[in-house]
């Protein structure tokens, strides 16, 4: 007769498949932490770096290139690296409504996202004149002290269901994130 399973076993099973998943995340996240050094984004990527990056792209976990346009930052990366997005840096975004320089850099580097099949998030937006220019750049998510200064992550729920920003009906008339 065939073995029978009880729904016990089948729990422990489970159990066992989560933690196995959990472990190969902490022993990727912390391959990648030995990798690439703290805060440091290689700039020629090390092939064990680059295999712990695939891992986690394989596994679902989505990689942002942060600061894009400043230091470290390379097109290099576009090209080399399993990304889904890169953050463009608010040193561009917060002055594009003054500074045309820094505008038709943060254009192109949406256009230039989006014809690779990445999102762009945009760091440092400080008014509704800069969230107007980048929503209508396309510009796929943002961040800044105009939509909100840093929260904890205690009052952050909070902020979600109070602010016009958090998780509304798009016919409630409150803003809308990018793409919506």
């Amino acid at each position: 007769m065939p073995e029978s399973r009880t729904d016990r076993q089948l729990q422990t099973d489970k159990k066992d498949t989560e933690m196995t998943e959990k472990e190969k995340y902490h022993d990727l996240l912390h391959s990648v932490g030995e990798a690439m050094g703290v805060g440091v984004i290689i700039s020629t990527p090390e092939p064990r770096a680059l295999e712990v990056l695939m891992q986690l792209d394989a596994l679902g976990v989505r990689l942002s290139i942060d600061d894009f346009g400043k230091g470290y930052s390379s097109l290099a990366y576009l090209k080399r690296l399993p990304v889904s997005e890169i953050k463009i840096d608010k040193s561009f975004v917060m002055n594009m409504a003054e500074d045309e320089n820094d505008a038709l850099i943060v254009h192109s580097t949406i256009e230039l996202a989006h014809n690779l099949g990445l999102k762009v998030l945009a760091e440092g937006v400080v008014n509704e004149e800069v969230w107007n220019t980048l929503k209508n750049l396309g510009c796929d998510s943002a961040q800044g002290h105009y939509i909100s200064p840093p929260v904890s992550a205690r009052d952050f729920t909070r902020w979600l269901k109070e602010s016009g920003w958090g998780i509304q009906r798009k016919d409630a008339g409150e803003k809308q994130p990018f793409g919506r």
